[in-house]
């Protein structure tokens, strides 16, 4: 006879397969359910029934023709308010907060860009403080927030949620994920934001049913993502896969194609004015605004960064052959970047190998709410009674 212990672990096993279905094809109907998850009718009865008691699924009348005679097959999906997730997003130039429905839609929104990142304690107890201030303005019952995710810029232990170097932000080490579990009351994970970014998109993005992609993410810093045949390529530091410091015309890349270098070349050219660090986000945002009318000095400045990355992106395909580059981050998406990186990519007279490039049109934030789905609701060690109408809630923030 089976372990009580085995019993629940097959059944939360079984209870992710249905809802990884469900989020997969949409609303559906039961026997499509079974045929995708090859389980009988009467197992998916069985949990389809736990999901819709505890709100999480939802049943929508039949639509169309139906496959078979008899009654019309009821489809299910998931519930507006059936659960919910925080996303946040920790970079130089973005500090934001959001809470979004189990369907990955964002109901709530705080922006905290004003707030400090000189020191991670204080920075992370601002946020997790506007994290639980967005879950009570929201109006939606916290005891339904399943947990969050964090994409910080820099370097993450996944398995332990534990920032290892702040890269950009210049952070000592820190505990990121427990810290924001601890203030929130929720639990918590932390990602690298470029690995993240490249996690979303290989799920259900641009990058979606490929095996072999480099992601790279251009904002003040550059940031990078390796995937080999369909799995994440870190390290044992963590560290595999990252561009920054790559040679790029007797620089790095970081001094050649980033979102700072970029804003020093406008600078010396007298088209921009710095007022100091602390300046640099906003001025990076306001120049690749979409639709924002630049110069054509400033537009030949992002194309030439954009070509200095493709050149160091082809010599990088000689030897990792990805089926594709994916591009994100506001001057990673920025048109000119993007003709910059795509000329060099497919320029005969360079030396490498040619690549194909894809634009992420993922933010940070949104490929965090995904993260946190992926973590805390579409998981095999998802536990149903997390949305017990008795499960008891409350944020060590609200409560003090």
């Amino acid at each position: 006879m089976a372990s009580s212990a085995s019993t629940t672990d097959l059944r939360r096993q079984n209870r992710h397969l249905v809802l990884r279905a469900i989020a997969e094809h949409g609303a559906v109907s039961r026997t499509v359910i079974a045929e995708s998850v090859r389980l009988t009718n009467a197992a998916v009865s069985r949990i389809v029934r736990e999901l819709v008691e505890a709100r999480l699924l939802t049943e929508y009348p039949a639509t169309g023709k139906r496959r078979r005679a008899g009654r019309p097959q009821i489809r299910l999906g998931l519930a507006d308010n059936g659960a919910f997730v925080l996303g946040m997003a920790i970079t130089l130039n973005q500090k934001e907060v959001v809470l979004a429905t189990c369907r990955g839609e964002v109901v709530a929104r705080r922006d905290c860009a004003g707030l400090p990142l000189d020191r991670p304690e204080p920075a992370l107890a601002a946020l997790a403080q506007a994290a639980v201030e967005l879950i009570a303005e929201s109006g939606r019952d916290r005891r339904r927030v399943l947990g969050g995710a964090a994409l910080i810029a820099g370097r993450v232990d996944p398995a332990t949620g534990e920032l290892r170097a702040g890269g950009p932000l210049g952070w000592r080490p820190v505990d990121a994920a427990g810290t924001l579990a601890r203030l929130t009351g929720v639990p918590f994970v932390a990602e690298g934001r470029a690995a993240a970014l490249l996690q979303a998109e290989a799920r259900q993005g641009c990058a979606a049913g490929l095996r072999d992609v480099l992601l790279v993410n251009v904002g003040l810093r550059l940031g990078s993502a390796l995937m080999l045949d369909g799995a994440p390529v870190r390290g044992a530091a963590n560290e595999a896969g990252q561009l920054a410091g790559f040679p790029s015309d007797g620089a790095t890349l970081d001094d050649t194609a980033s979102g700072l270098a970029i804003l020093r070349r406008l600078d010396d050219l007298g088209l921009t004015k710095s007022a100091g660090p602390a300046d640099d986000g906003q001025r990076l945002r306001d120049i690749a605004e979409p639709g924002e009318s630049l110069p054509v000095a400033a537009r030949t400045v992002l194309a030439d960064s954009g070509a200095e990355l493709g050149k160091a992106l082809r010599l990088l395909a000689t030897v990792l052959k990805p089926q594709a580059v994916l591009l994100a981050g506001q001057v990673g998406r920025h048109p000119d970047y993007v003709a910059g990186v795509r000329r060099a990519a497919s320029d005969p007279a360079l030396a490498g190998r040619p690549f194909e490039t894809e634009v992420s049109a993922l933010t940070t934030a949104q490929s965090a709410v995904w993260l946190a789905l992926d973590r805390h609701l579409f998981h095999e060690r998802f536990d149903l009674g997390r949305l017990a109408p008795e499960r008891a809630g409350g944020s060590a923030l609200a409560a003090a």
